[in-house]
């Protein structure tokens, strides 16, 4: 795509997921580029995965070329294994965003940094204020959290999640209707259809307001809330016990069943 295509706010420039001749033309459009941002899956527009090597090209695209590499992981840290999925999935950011999930719903935020870019803090050279710097309450949670997300079986709630997944095509499948799921175990977007989009692009075209409004209202006449939205994402925890997990897919199957009524 031409550089005069390339959308851009301010001194962003979009970089596209999971397309690897874009993260190489950027480099090549733009000289002066200090970091990319880069998430393990396009969480907000529809739990998009990277495709197999993705993360890991550019990552080496931006390195060579002496930039940065931060990754967004506000929803996916901590939701795959006991960390960073960036590491999980084989890359090692220098920075990282993280979320409430480090204080098991509480409203924190932290900024991670590698040992390199954080010693530029340490020393002074760079400016560290915030005006919830150190709150109590969120550091009181966070270090709770920290003391039992171990003990946590991934493995596990990855795979009652994966289930479900499979339990919701299924239902409607009987109906006769298609849909697909994308994202992983313990978050997915449900669309309708038969293939899950790769790209922003792909899940625009695809994306479908009226069956995610029914199937947001179904869903609560049966008991389950639902973000309302066609990129909207459903979360398994390991708080989902098997009997949740059964209403929830009971609720999956009687929506199935609305939407032929």
């Amino acid at each position: 795509m031409a550089s005069n295509e390339r959308p851009s706010k301010g001194d962003t420039l979009l970089l596209r997921f999971n397309d690897k001749e874009d993260a190489d033309l950027l480099f090549m459009e733009c000289t002066d580029i200090a970091a990319i941002v880069l998430e393990p899956m396009m969480a907000n527009a529809g739990c998009i995965l990277a495709e197999a090597g993705y993360l890991q090209y550019a990552t080496a695209v931006a390195r060579q070329h002496g930039a940065l590499v931060i990754m967004d992981e506000v929803l996916m840290g901590f939701r795959l294994h006991p960390g960073l999925a960036s590491h999980l999935l084989g890359v090692e950011p220098d920075m990282a965003t993280v979320g409430k999930a480090i204080g098991n719903g509480v409203a924190v935020a932290a900024l991670l940094f590698s040992p390199e870019i954080a010693a530029a803090f340490d020393e002074q050279r760079v400016n560290r204020a915030g005006t919830y710097n150190g709150n109590p309450l969120a550091c009181a949670a966070v270090k709770a959290t920290m003391s039992v997300v171990d003990t946590v079986d991934y493995p596990s709630v990855l795979q009652a999640g994966n289930q479900l997944r499979e339990s919701v095509v299924s239902a409607f499948a009987a109906e006769g209707i298609s849909i697909c799921t994308s994202g992983y175990g313990t978050v997915f977007t449900v669309w309708r259809g038969d293939k899950e989009p790769t790209n922003y692009r792909e899940a625009m075209s695809i994306s479908d307001p009226d069956f995610t409004l029914n199937l947001h209202l179904e869903l609560r006449r049966n008991g389950v809330m639902s973000m309302h939205s066609p990129y909207g994402r459903h979360y398994v925890s390991a708080r989902h016990d098997q009997h949740a997990l059964a209403l929830w897919a009971e609720a999956f199957a009687c929506t199935a069943k609305q939407f032929t009524a």
